[in-house]
């Protein structure tokens, strides 16, 4: 685990906080400081997000678009483009109080050109700390993987009997060997997902089937995340991920049957494995 430390955080005349990457590690770090400067990639409770942050090595400047030799001595995060600092993204994200944060403790994931930082625990500058939700599928709900944040959803809803009833009949016209049924004909959950909080967006011919999709949990605010729509997981096309950036999907099916499907940026939503949960919380319930 690294963290995040936040400096100069009362210092607004010596360019105010700045952001270094302390105990990363050395693989990433190697990677750094070959390549000088590298994307930077954020988990929210719902996933990654294309941050707009660029981590720095420490001998290097970024000057716009320009990376140059430096003497900062420090690996760092720098804004760039982005619309708020790290500190800013992740209060919003993950919905928190007021006072200022001085360090975040992260895990890490170097995928492909990018620097995953999945944030795990916040540092106020009162000493107080809190832990946040760390879930490298967060909107994954299979037979064996379960996210807690879907759980709680789940169990949350007022209409979960409705819930139950609308996708159990879905799954059992996908499962009793009814022919020539597509998949489309998941959409038909459309209406019990939204009480879940789960919009799926129109159902598209080419790219995404349903790229303006969205999810909102809870506190947290509305995540956008592309929906592809499978009868089994085995049918998921990577390829598709190459329209996102950064990539990212939620496949919906009704059966998951192939595991190597789950990466960082993909996540699964089997509906057999959530009626089944619906189920047995209804029951423990009455």
């Amino acid at each position: 685990m690294g963290w995040v430390q936040q400096t100069k955080q009362q210092s607004r005349k010596s360019g105010g906080p700045q952001y270094y990457l302390q105990g990363i590690q050395e693989s990433t770090r190697t990677v750094l400081e070959a390549r000088g400067s590298c994307e930077v990639w954020l988990g929210t409770p719902y996933g990654v997000i294309e941050s707009g942050l660029v981590a720095v090595a420490k001998d290097r400047v970024l000057d716009g678009d320009r990376l140059r030799p430096g003497k900062v001595g420090h690996d760092r995060i720098q804004r760039q483009r982005a619309g708020a600092s790290i500190e800013g993204q992740i209060r919003h994200w993950y919905s928190l109080p007021d006072g200022e944060i001085v360090r975040v403790d992260f895990a890490e994931v170097l995928h492909k050109h990018a620097l995953l930082l999945l944030p795990t625990k916040v540092h106020f500058s009162s000493g107080r700390t809190k832990s946040l939700c760390f879930n490298l599928h967060p909107l994954t709900f299979t037979e064996n993987v379960q996210s807690q944040l879907l759980m709680d959803q789940v169990c949350g809803c007022r209409d979960a009997a409705w819930v139950h009833a609308q996708l159990d009949g879905v799954v059992r016209d996908h499962t009793d060997g009814k022919p020539h049924v597509v998949e489309s004909d998941l959409l038909r959950t459309s209406g019990a997902l939204s009480r879940l909080g789960i919009r799926l967006g129109c159902y598209q011919g080419k790219g995404y089937d349903c790229f303006d999709s969205s999810f909102q949990f809870g506190r947290f605010p509305q995540y956008s995340c592309p929906v592809e729509i499978k009868k089994r997981s085995s049918g998921f096309d990577y390829q598709v991920l190459k329209r996102t950036q950064p990539e990212r999907a939620t496949v919906l099916c009704v059966e998951h049957d192939d595991p190597s499907v789950m990466t960082p940026v993909v996540d699964v939503l089997e509906l057999r494995a959530l009626t089944g949960f619906l189920a047995r919380h209804l029951e423990g319930r009455s």
